[in-house]
């Protein structure tokens, strides 16, 4: 029953997957992301994202992580309704194999820094960067903990793939961030978590490859 149920699974992402290609075609002809999408099925066509996260993590850690998708349909909408301005500078905070921040970058316009601890995944995020000869984006391989947020406008946070202990760290680390900093998270508000330096500016919820979620956007207050 367990396999069958993850052959339905599987079956039904990728059904949602063709549907999320069906809708995100009219965007091809106003922002220059077909290249983007095309080097990535080059990529990753025969090489499975939550796999590679997988094998990683249990290698070097002795765990397991979860590895999540930003379907671009999100991206698109989390641009036109934050909004993300090309003034702003976003940290893609688990950015993965980065296909999402460059939708973000290039729709927006904004300046953009994809952070991503699997070294596969900036490898090849950093190639198709070249290849693009986009200048407004970067991708660093490091750990979520130790790197400088004070450049930051804008912080996506894909929460949902994360530890209590790892969000609880990272709301302390947060606390040295500028007034008006805004934070959109996954699944959770950072209230939820005890964080009292925040507004919830707002909250709606956001179709992922998993289903449903409620995202939040927090400004430092």
């Amino acid at each position: 029953m367990r396999y069958l149920g993850l052959v339905f699974l599987n079956l039904k992402i990728s059904v949602l997957r063709i549907l999320q290609q069906i809708f995100i075609f009219p965007l091809y002809f106003k922002h220059p992301l077909l290249k983007v999408d095309l080097h990535y099925f080059c990529y990753y066509w025969n090489k499975n994202p939550y796999r590679i996260c997988r094998k990683y993590f249990q290698k070097k850690e002795n765990k397991e992580v979860l590895y999540g998708d930003t379907w671009p349909m999100s991206a698109y909408q989390f641009v036109k309704s934050l909004p993300i301005r090309s003034e702003d500078i976003v940290y893609d905070v688990g950015c993965g194999i980065g296909r999402i921040s460059f939708w973000l970058q290039i729709i927006s316009g904004c300046s953009l820094i994809g952070v991503e601890k699997v070294p596969a995944f900036v490898q090849r995020a950093q190639k198709i960067k070249r290849k693009l000869k986009n200048k407004k984006i970067e991708f660093v391989e490091k750990d979520l903990l130790n790197l400088d947020y004070r450049k930051a406008s804008l912080i996506y946070f894909y929460s949902s793939s994360f530890s209590d202990e790892t969000i609880l760290k990272l709301i302390e680390k947060w606390k040295r961030l500028k007034k008006g900093v805004r934070i959109l998270t996954t699944s959770f508000s950072l209230s939820e978590y005890g964080a009292k330096d925040y507004k919830i500016v707002k909250s709606y919820r956001v179709s992922f490859p998993w289903g449903l979620c409620e995202v939040y956007l927090h400004e430092k207050i």
